[in-house]
């Protein structure tokens, strides 16, 4: 076993791709590295969990017994070896969509709800686990934890950030859920022991949840609210995924942002003056196309469960950690950013905060305005679609340009479109807001050399509604 470790942490101390050269002068991939492991120990479930987060979404894998398995397989085999390993719910839970459901070995059927709510009941500290949870929550539904408290998808986050206040992601994923004008206040009582609620034990009452306004708010498109990042046992993480956007994290827009859901088959002059209004904004970090941080969405876990509330105190106290603390959108980005600068949708998430001259802070004490802010998340992220559709907004016509971070290029506001569906094909509002500025008889070639006419923008944009539901 220990031979096996030996490996195992080799693999966990590597980056993706990479190859090692090990003392005996053999090359091994981080996967190689793993499969070795397993090896020498066939019952080792972190090494499972692990793997299955070295792998990208599609890919297999051939163990040493002669088995081919997907890393959705992987998580099975390691809660098979270890029953009690929440962070293998976790990662599986992150792996399924809303609709799916898996069989574990033992003849259980779970879905992403009830994986999540397992990976809790475990490791009732795990910040995350609220997080992805909250994701996997639909608008104006609620979830039954132990205590036997009914807990919405802000609940949720609000229990992510008690258990873990310089959880980024969770901060993000609240301020989408929040309307412009509403406030919301942190928790700041301190936990009551619930009897055998496993690892830290800790639950808050909900009568420590209040927040200024209707507790079930309609979203204007919260979306999905986590970052699917798996964790390794190691502490490392992997994307593993498209953008979101959580997730499933990334939203597909912030609440500032055009809903998702806005009918395309309205009429092409109201769609055209919808579109010029508002921008889509990035799901809440749902698989990041790898901006810096959200590879490693809980930095902290390693093979034994941690208590959150333990981790990470070194340094000052965030405004965050304020007893009871009221935030609202913009101090909820701010804060988001606090915790990890390389956030590009809390960037984008702030700039659609702001009114059209407004400008921000940040903790580092620039004073940014909305294109400023748009701009950093570009250069945070430059395959962020999100970004490039809210720059577009803010382009009167097409005649002014920009010239983007890292480039010599300048950009027009139909070439920002053009990037935006490049980067993220899911975007609803760029096919639209380019079908608007169109002559009848006008042909675009995307990036990809595709060329749409007019008829074919609308009908892409209306199949991505249709297919969200």
């Amino acid at each position: 076993n220990s031979n096996s470790n030996r490996y195992r942490h080799t693999a966990g101390a590597s980056s993706s791709g990479d190859a090692v050269k090990l003392a005996d002068g053999r090359m091994m991939d981080q996967v190689r590295l793993y499969l070795e492991a397993l090896r020498l120990h066939p019952q080792n479930s972190v090494v499972y969990s692990n793997l299955g987060v070295a792998l990208r979404p599609s890919e297999t894998v051939t163990l040493p017994d002669g088995r081919t398995v997907t890393g959705r397989d992987l998580y099975v085999e390691a809660i098979h070896h270890e029953p009690g390993y929440a962070l293998a719910y976790r990662n599986l839970g992150i792996s399924l969509g809303r609709s799916d459901s898996i069989m574990l070995r033992n003849g259980r059927v779970l879905d992403q709800r009830k994986l999540c709510i397992e990976a809790i009941q475990l490791q009732t500290t795990d910040s995350y686990s609220y997080c992805y949870l909250s994701n996997a929550l639909k608008s104006g539904e609620t979830v039954v934890l132990r205590d036997g408290q009914k807990y919405t998808d802000r609940h949720l986050l609000l229990l992510a950030i008690y258990h873990d206040p310089k959880n980024s992601i969770a901060y993000y994923n609240l301020a989408t859920l929040l309307q412009s004008h509403e406030r919301i206040k942190l928790l700041a009582r301190p936990a009551r022991k619930m009897p055998g609620s496993g690892e830290g034990g800790d639950i808050p009452k909900a009568d420590v949840f209040t927040w200024d306004g209707e507790e079930d708010v309609e979203e204007e498109d919260g979306g999905d609210v986590c970052s699917s990042g798996s964790t390794t046992g190691d502490g490392s993480g992997a994307a593993g995924g498209a953008a979101k956007s959580s997730s499933s994290s990334s939203s597909q827009s912030s609440s500032s942002s055009q809903s998702a859901n806005s009918k395309v088959s309205a009429a092409q002059s109201t769609a055209s003056a919808a579109a010029d209004s508002k921008a889509e904004a990035p799901a809440s970090s749902r698989k990041h196309d790898a901006p810096p941080g959200f590879n490693n969405p809980d930095p902290d876990n390693n093979d034994v469960a941690q208590d959150a509330q333990a981790r990470g105190r070194s340094g000052p106290p965030s405004m965050a950690e304020a007893s009871g603390r009221e935030m609202g959108r913009k101090e909820l980005f701010l804060e988001s950013l606090v915790h990890d600068a390389g956030n590009s949708h809390a960037y984008i998430g702030l700039s659609n905060s702001l009114t059209l001259n407004g400008t921000v802070m940040l903790g580092d004490g620039r004073i940014l305005g909305r294109e400023e802010l748009l701009m950093e998340a570009v250069a945070r992220n430059p395959r962020s679609g999100y970004a490039y559709a809210s720059l577009a907004t803010l382009l009167a016509d097409d005649q002014r340009t920009l010239r983007l971070p890292h480039s010599d290029r300048l950009v027009t506001r139909r070439d920002l479109l053009l990037l935006a569906i490049d980067c993220e094909p899911s975007l609803i509002n760029p096919y639209i807001r380019i079908a608007a500025t169109m002559q009848a008889d006008e042909k675009v070639t995307l990036l990809d050399g595709r060329v749409f006419d007019l008829a074919t923008f609308y009908r892409v944009a209306t199949a991505i509604e249709l297919d969200r539901g």
